[in-house]
Formats: structure tokens, sequence, C-alpha cells
């Protein structure tokens, strides 16, 4: 398969499989590709058309907006295919830390990227905490729990410039506070806690944690 392609569902007459890139070497990579084919299997059969990036600027607006339908669609069964909501929610309150090394635990245990794995524990957290993606110093992407979005002290905004000082490079720092004025748009004194690690491409991946009451 040409490298620019993680996987792919083949159809012979009524017969499918799955390929997958051979120069994949990560398991939780793999383990996406086909769960997300799985739902393409699921859910798109017989094949729809598949837009390609030789083609992409052939087609139609209205076949691309279904082409990424589609995609988000099979993205979102393969999250709940590998992470199943009820058990994994479970695993995610019973965790008696928190922080970046509950989600590495959670990563190891179903073999999930450490990037997804974070996204998801975030979202079925019980307490107020996001995950927030940075590059070159700029809100690329976050993903949070139901406590921190109604809170409504914080309003994270994608593009806001971050300044995130990481004491070692290589690994993660341990748990900060500081002002939540850092991270959001908000006149509200409060703080909140942060836990950084970088990834590869000028990316750092931080997790912010939003204390009960917490004050200046």
């Amino acid at each position: 398969m040409s490298s620019q392609y993680d996987g792919c569902l083949i159809w012979v007459g009524t017969t499918c499989g799955i390929l997958l890139n051979s120069t994949i070497r990560s398991e939780p990579r793999k383990n996406f590709t086909i769960a997300h084919e799985l739902g393409h299997y699921l859910f798109d059969s017989p094949p729809i058309s598949v837009v390609t990036k030789d083609n992409l600027l052939k087609v139609d607006s209205h076949l691309l907006e279904s082409h990424q339908k589609v995609e988000q669609r099979a993205n979102r069964f393969a999250v709940e295919l590998l992470m199943p909501t009820p058990i994994f929610q479970t695993d995610v309150n019973i965790s008696t830390r928190i922080g970046l090394a509950a989600i590495d635990r959670l990563a190891d245990k179903y073999s999930t990227s450490f990037t997804s794995t974070a996204i998801r524990y975030a979202r079925l957290n019980q307490q107020a905490c996001a995950v927030v993606m940075t590059q070159n110093q700029q809100i690329q992407h976050f993903a949070y729990s139901d406590p921190f979005r109604q809170d409504k002290s914080c309003f994270l905004k994608q593009g806001r410039h971050i300044e995130i000082n990481l004491s070692d490079s290589n690994s993660s720092t341990e748990m900060q506070t500081v002002p939540l004025s850092l991270w959001c748009e908000t006149g509200s004194e409060r703080k909140i806690q942060e836990q950084s690690r970088p990834l590869s491409g000028n990316r750092i991946l931080t997790l912010l944690w939003l204390p009960d009451g917490s004050q200046s």
C-alpha cells in the first residue's frame, strides 16, 4: 500500500478484507485502523465512493461533505469499539490518581494511543478537566468533560497563544498551578492545574484540571 494510507477495506465481489500498511509499527495505530475499517464495513456497505488526494479537487462539495461525515462516523465507531463508554468510564472514575500517569495506564490497558486515550479520558471524566493540544504555541484542538464545560469560568479558544515551559523535554512535567487566565478568556482570578507532555511535530498535549472551588 501507498505510505499515505494506514489501511483500507477491500471488496472482491461479496467478500471483503482489511489491508494494513506494512510500514506501521505502532500497535495502537494498527488497532485504530482496523476498528475504523470495521466501522466502514458495518455502516457503509456496499462500498462507497472514496475521495483520494488525486481526485479531491474533481469532486463537488456535496460528495466531499458526505465523505467527511462517513470518515467521522467510522472514527467514532473505532473509539467506541476500542474504549467502550461504560467500561472505560468506570476505569476513569475508579482511578486513584489523576493526570498523565493515569492516561498512560489506560492507554496500556486498552492498547490505544496516548492522544486518543487522553481525549477519551477528558470527555468521560466526572471531574472538571480538559485536554488541550498546542502546536507552535497555539491552541489547535481541545476536548473537555461536562463539568469543565458547565463551570463557565474557562472558555478555551482555538488559535489562542499559549507559552508552556517544560522542565524536561523528554518527560511529563509535574502538575503545576497557574492562573486560569493563561489558558482561558476569563475575568476570573481562579487557578487551574496543568500537566504537559511534548509530542512530535512541535506539539504539546496538556491536561488541565480545575479544582472545585479553587480561588486565587
